[in-house]
């Protein structure tokens, strides 16, 4: 059933996708442009009825990364679809356009990362006190040289 479901994806997000692995059987990771999120998501959400599970982001020192991790309950397997963003300006459309539940994650990744994501109902603070200084991120890294 899991090798039915990915090549149901691919056929989906084909022209989107940038690498694609599969080290498993019920496991399986994309590569996307950031560009790209809202139609890719949406096909996965609204056309194969996966489930939004939740994001995860971090600073690379070159860039930020964003995991979004997907639930295909049916076939028991689960899809990870990450994308890359400038770390000078990290900017993405928020999903909460197709989808609540990306709406606490957001806030969150934008607090303590400092991603726009554009779109969003409300940006403000979730875990830092109100008086937090903005423009420090907590979870990114210190430039280093070399």
């Amino acid at each position: 059933m899991s090798e039915n479901i990915k090549e149901i994806i691919l056929s989906k997000i084909s022209e989107f996708v940038k690498n694609y692995d599969s080290p498993s059987f019920n496991r399986g990771y994309v590569e996307i442009e950031a560009k790209d999120i809202l139609p890719v998501f949406n096909s996965l959400y609204n056309d194969l009825d996966a489930r939004f599970i939740t994001a995860t982001g971090f600073d690379t020192s070159k860039n930020i990364e964003i995991f979004y991790h997907f639930d295909f309950d049916k076939s028991n397997y689960v899809l990870t679809v990450k994308t890359t963003l400038l770390r000078e300006n990290p900017s993405i459309d928020s999903l909460s356009k197709i989808f609540d539940g990306a709406l606490w994650i957001e806030r969150e990744m934008h607090e303590l990362l400092g991603i726009d994501f554009v779109g969003h109902p409300n940006l403000k603070h979730l875990i830092l006190p109100e008086n937090w200084e903005d423009g420090n991120y907590p979870y990114r890294r210190e430039e280093r040289n070399g």
